[in-house]
């Protein structure tokens, strides 16, 4: 034999075993996973090639996955064998893998209790906070607060959990809430101080879990639709009112990634009128070109000459005796 030509087949073996590996993974075939680990083809701390652990790929596909019950029950018997392997959660399971979970599980508000199961053989089995730089507060909204997985999560008292965080590190300083964190704050002191600082706000729409692609605006008016809750349409009502102070103009066009029709700008005042009468109300586009105004007569209508005579009568009864000069004859040219 060649010299070299037995490493050299081992390594091709070990190659085309990698190429199948994640095969027999993603089917849950625990029994071709230890015949892989036995045979010292595989170890159970091999990473793919995004760098995720194998109970990452596990976790993520049973999470992010319409799977059976029969496929859910392999995935948890897999989970738990490469579990025991590692001897503890350590540099395992990373933040990024922690909010695809929680991101999904509150997404599907699948209360399956294999998902819940897996939730808890991480809490049990980490050595170090599995919810380390992850927003946990923001996964958890009105909706899926009470899933079984959540309130496993909430319960748990072995690793400290933030709530009340409105940030995310990919959003860098955006300021984001759910609906739970509104009612926790309904007068929006918190956004309010977040607008002044000139943060970008979002409000956490479900169907696209933490993502700051909404416009804040168009946001608060699909939370306040899909809502259905009284409570939460008025917290959406009052920011809505607080960004309108701060200078928002409802009229301004901005794309949506995500929406059906995001390839065509639309204004919050025309998304607003294209929703429910009632939220077609908040932003009724007339009101923001002073229709109503003329209609009341708050707001009067002259014509340039009118203003000229009224300017003229103003000037003779000494209006603007303390306005500079330069100004004075700014508006003069302004009236005609």
């Amino acid at each position: 034999m060649i010299p070299g030509a037995a490493d050299s087949d081992h390594l091709l073996q070990l190659r085309l075993v990698k190429q199948s590996y994640l095969r027999f993974l993603l089917n849950f075939d625990l029994g071709e996973v230890k015949r892989l680990f036995n045979a010292r083809l595989a170890s159970p701390f091999d990473r793919n090639k995004i760098h995720l652990s194998l109970i990452e790929v596990v976790l993520m596909k049973l999470f992010r996955d319409k799977l059976s019950a029969e496929l859910m029950s392999k995935a948890l018997e897999l989970l738990t064998f490469l579990v025991n392997c590692t001897s503890g959660l350590e540099n395992v399971i990373s933040s990024y893998c922690m909010s695809v979970i929680l991101r999904n599980a509150a997404l599907c508000q699948d209360t399956n209790e294999l998902r819940t199961d897996a939730m808890r053989l991480i809490l049990n089995n980490s050595v170090k906070n599995p919810f380390e730089d992850v927003s946990v507060g923001l996964f958890v909204s009105l909706a899926v607060e009470r899933t079984s997985l959540f309130e496993l999560v909430k319960k748990q008292d072995i690793w400290e959990i933030e709530w009340n965080t409105n940030t995310v590190r990919s959003q860098g300083s955006s300021f984001l809430e759910n609906d739970r964190q509104m009612l926790s704050d309904p007068n929006a002191e918190q956004m309010h101080k977040a607008v002044l600082e000139n943060r970008k706000y979002s409000a956490i729409v479900r169907e696209r879990g933490i993502d700051c692609g909404l416009s804040s605006m168009h946001s608060l008016l699909k939370l306040a639709k899909e809502s259905g809750r009284e409570e939460v349409f008025r917290c959406c009502e009052i920011r809505m009112s607080i960004l309108l102070l701060n200078g928002f103009d409802p009229r301004l066009e901005s794309r949506c990634p995500g929406l059906p029709w995001a390839q065509y700008p639309k204004s919050p005042t025309r998304f607003a009128a294209s929703l429910t009468k009632e939220i077609a109300e908040l932003l009724d586009e007339e009101t923001y070109f002073g229709v109503p105004e003329l209609l009341t007569g708050s707001c009067t209508y002259q014509t340039q000459r009118e203003c000229r005579i009224e300017f003229v009568d103003r000037l003779s009864k000494g209006y603007f005796i303390t306005i500079p000069a330069g100004d004075l004859a700014q508006m003069s040219k302004q009236i005609g």
